[in-house]
């Protein structure tokens, strides 16, 4: 049977759902991928910040090859970037205000 092979396979992405743990900058950091549909990802970030843990919501794309970029949402100035490889995350993130970024990096709880 003729199955149109012409046609591209779609996009597989890599799944990113679930929670990951790691540090930011030496503080602890928890990422929580709640959503994903296909390129589309949404979660919140813990960032532990001296005597406060606040949740971020974020949301962002992740491309075939694992990198991915969130940004806060109302756009309050948090934006985090990186990429999978194996069962581990690591990139930068950077603050509105903030002159460089900094590094992070988690695995899968």
């Amino acid at each position: 049977s003729d199955l149109g092979g012409d046609e591209p396979a779609p996009p597989t992405y890599p799944a990113l759902l679930g929670t990951w743990r790691g540090q930011a900058n030496g503080r602890p950091l928890i990422l929580h991928i709640t959503t994903q549909s296909g390129a589309a990802i949404t979660g919140d970030v813990q960032l532990a910040g001296g005597a406060t843990t606040r949740g971020i919501r974020v949301a962002g794309t992740i491309d075939e090859a694992g990198s991915f970029t969130l940004q806060e949402l109302g756009g309050q100035g948090l934006t985090l970037s990186g990429s999978l490889s194996g069962e581990g995350l690591s990139g930068a993130y950077m603050r509105i205000g903030q002159r460089r970024s900094l590094s992070w990096s988690a695995t899968r709880e």
